[in-house]
């Protein structure tokens, strides 16, 4: 006879419904198993509980793994969608095609992606955000504008004898520019806001040179914002 504690099921036919109340036991086609109401649930099986440890084992190991991986594929989205959006601003400048496949290439390479990840994003868990002051970013940020001429800071020249001198950017150039302010500000927050950005104090900043800021308000006066 069976125990009184035991944990009870009701199989039920597939075929006529009939339903019958069973004690354990292992069951096969066309029957199913269904609890009966107000009646504990069986144990796991030694099965289910290898499984149930495996997982909890796996997600201790990977834990710290997705910790890490974070930060670096939140800056991946970023950078993905910082590109999109200054390729369609892009177009708007007429800005060469060229040019913007390749716009900023240079945040892929490592010199640029551990210090632009770490300065916005903080790298991993316990990490704090490094800030603008780090010669760690300041290093990346001066390779970032040496080889992507479409920056202004570019175009600057420290003369020997201390003084700077501003060189006009290629036409080419400043409608790159001009489509950055624009996706960056989109990617950002959301909006097509380069003009209102300009005009807020970003433009005065700027050491640009006259022809330059010139053809840069032309471009952003042309824009719907």
């Amino acid at each position: 006879m069976q125990s009184a504690d035991m944990p009870m099921k009701v199989r039920v036919c597939e075929r006529c419904d009939k339903r019958q109340v069973i004690w354990n036991g292992n069951l096969r086609h066309p029957w199913k198993v269904e609890p009966v109401p107000d009646m504990p649930p069986s144990k796991p099986t030694r099965r289910a509980r290898f499984w149930d440890a495996i997982g909890a084992a796996l997600a201790k190991v990977t834990r710290p793994i997705r910790d890490r991986v974070r930060p670096h594929r939140r800056y991946a989205g970023y950078v993905a969608r910082h590109k999109w959006f200054v390729f369609r601003a892009g177009l708007r400048t007429r800005a060469p095609i060229w040019r913007l496949l390749i716009h900023d290439y240079t945040k892929l390479m490592p010199v640029e992606w551990g210090p632009y990840v770490r300065r916005f994003y903080g790298g991993r868990p316990g990490v704090p955000v490094t800030d603008d002051d780090s010669d760690d970013f300041r290093r990346a940020w001066l390779h970032h504008q040496h080889r992507n001429p479409h920056h202004w800071q570019h175009w600057v020249l420290r003369q020997d004898d201390g003084n700077v001198v501003t060189l006009p950017m290629p036409r080419k150039f400043v409608r790159e520019m001009v489509a950055d302010w624009m996706g960056a500000g989109r990617a950002i927050t959301g909006q097509w806001g380069a003009r209102e950005w300009y005009e807020n104090g970003a433009g005065e900043a700027m050491d640009l040179h006259p022809d330059t800021r010139r053809m840069a308000e032309e471009l952003l006066k042309g824009q719907d914002q």
